[in-house]
């Protein structure tokens, strides 16, 4: 997956319009990330890296770019 992918992933997670994400959002910032969009976030990452995100580090990110960061290097430019 790419980070362009992975970011386009968060804006149909959080309904937005695509391009709308950029990686440098704070979760709390972006409307429609709820407790709905972090299940879906964990199924789509799950899907797409094949086992979930780290409970306690997802738990921990602020970012949108802490997110990206839970992939740990899976992501190509």
């Amino acid at each position: 997956m790419t980070k362009s992918e992975f970011l386009s992933m968060i804006d149909r997670i959080i309904e937005a319009t695509p391009g709308t994400v950029k990686g440098d959002e704070l979760l709390t910032d972006l409307a429609g990330w709820d407790s709905l969009s972090v299940v879906a976030f964990i199924s789509s990452f799950d899907k797409a890296f094949g086992a979930p995100p780290p409970a306690d580090a997802l738990i921990a990110c602020k970012s949108v770019r802490e997110l990206m960061e839970l992939a740990g290097g899976r992501l190509s430019d």
